[in-house]
């Protein structure tokens, strides 16, 4: 019958349009025709994408000489004889099988510009759905980060493997990192979550030596050595994690943290303890001289509202507590604070000079971000700065239907007293004494 024949040529069009299509994307034109029309379809208006280069079997074994990403600001990102292999047919379960993933040389200059326009929110009901991929093999034989990116520049050789199955699945991931220059370093990371017993567990580690990256994020390349580790371990009955960073005179920070279902959420409490000092910036040098710890405790419900039933920060300078509660439902604040002051180290360090005794700052906030009220208290037997000086300070300002959602509009008074308000002058000092304070702002 005619159609069948009408059928058939048809047929025999498109099997010989995909077997010349096939041919014709195993050659170097081809290839450069394809791979220019993917990066003009991946870029942006702030990134321009560049895939140079291209050769190997199509699609399953393909390489390419160059791959550069550029903003405003030029490339930020380059990588050169990037290959990969993979099966096509698991891709049709919906797994992506990559055997091999690897770049002989990818630099990360600095951080790219970040742009915002129109319509990048994403739409949708939910989450993007993506397959599960496995890559047996990940290699970098030099990951370049660029002193603008991490304070000095580092070159690594970075190898790993991935499962990534979905959050109801089991899922593991492993990486490797030494420093490939003259300098010493590792990192190690290891994850793994298994969907079937509830479990996540995860551990991490790196040592670096003199001249290192955090040495040198910390202002300190003459560290001789800095090291860190962390573990989380997670279960349906909850979880545990603990954080180490050890920077010799630097900076050495410990802290852990538990995790445990309640009936009325997640009941979550930390602890971190901070010390160091030998730091180039003056206010991080006088804020860690000596130790400082914090103590969390809090409760996430199961609509989403916070309970931080308490927050406590004890260091030199300051000894702050504070409790409250924020529902993400309602929008709903409410908060209590309140700071005691010690040794002013970190305010000399900020303006020379400057000195408190018995000073005390209590804020309490509530209402809804749309409309808080909030009062703010401060009160000190003397106040010292480098042009003044006052003594028996109560000061309170407060705030009503403050909007904090949208642009802010200001409806504050000021009321209080200062006992002695002395202005440090060229010749004879100008003392007032018994101010009292009362002033409305509406912005």
């Amino acid at each position: 019958m005619a159609w069948r024949r009408i059928t058939r040529r048809v047929a025999t069009f498109v099997a010989a349009g995909l077997v010349l299509l096939f041919g014709g994307l195993q050659t170097g034109l081809g290839q450069r025709l394809l791979f220019n029309t993917v990066a003009s379809l991946a870029s942006t208006p702030g990134q321009a994408i560049r895939l140079d280069g291209p050769s190997g079997f199509f699609p399953t074994d393909m390489k390419l000489a160059r791959v550069e990403v550029a903003d405003g600001k030029g490339v930020w990102l380059a990588a050169d004889d990037v290959s990969m292999s993979w099966s096509l047919w698991p891709l049709l379960a919906g797994r992506f099988d990559v055997q091999a993933l690897r770049a002989a040389r990818l630099a990360i200059h600095r951080a790219p510009e970040t742009t915002t326009t129109e319509g990048d929110a994403p739409s949708g009901s939910g989450p993007p759905q993506f397959p599960r991929v496995t890559v047996e093999s990940l290699a970098i034989d030099e990951l370049r980060l660029g002193a603008a990116l991490t304070g000095a520049e580092s070159r690594w050789r970075l190898e790993g493997t991935a499962r990534l199955d979905g959050m109801g699945a089991n899922n593991a991931l492993s990486l490797a990192a030494a420093r490939s220059d003259d300098r010493r370093g590792r990192l190690d990371l290891r994850a793994r979550f298994d969907a079937t017993r509830g479990e996540a567990h995860a551990d991490g580690n790196f040592e670096e030596g003199e001249g290192g990256v955090l040495a040198a994020l910390l202002g300190r390349p003459d560290l001789p050595r800095t090291a860190g580790t962390f573990t989380l371990q997670a279960s349906r009955d909850g979880g545990d994690g603990r954080i180490t960073l050890d920077a010799g005179d630097a900076l050495h920070v410990s802290g852990s943290g538990r995790m445990r279902p309640e009936d009325s959420g997640r009941h979550i409490v930390l602890s971190l303890e901070i010390r160091g000092g030998q730091l180039p910036y003056p206010t991080w040098a006088a804020a860690l001289d000596r130790p400082a710890t914090v103590d969390a405790d809090l409760l996430l419900g199961p609509t989403g509202a916070i309970e931080l039933r308490t927050l406590r920060i004890a260091s030199v300078p300051l000894a702050v507590t504070a409790s409250g509660r924020y529902d993400q439902d309602t929008e709903h604040l409410q908060l209590r604070l309140e700071a005691i002051g010690g040794d002013p180290a970190v305010l000399a360090a900020l303006m020379p000079g400057a000195a408190w005794r018995d000073m005390r700052i209590e804020l309490q906030a509530a209402g809804k971000l749309a409309a808080l009220d909030a009062t703010l208290s401060l009160r000190a037997a003397e106040l010292d700065a480098p042009q003044a000086r006052a003594t028996d300070v109560e000061l309170t300002a407060s705030t009503q239907g403050a909007n904090l959602s949208a642009a802010p509009i200001l409806r504050a008074t000021l009321k209080g007293s200062v006992g002695t308000l002395a202005w440090r002058a060229d010749k004879d000092p100008l003392v007032t004494r018994d101010v009292r304070f009362d002033a409305t702002i509406d912005r």
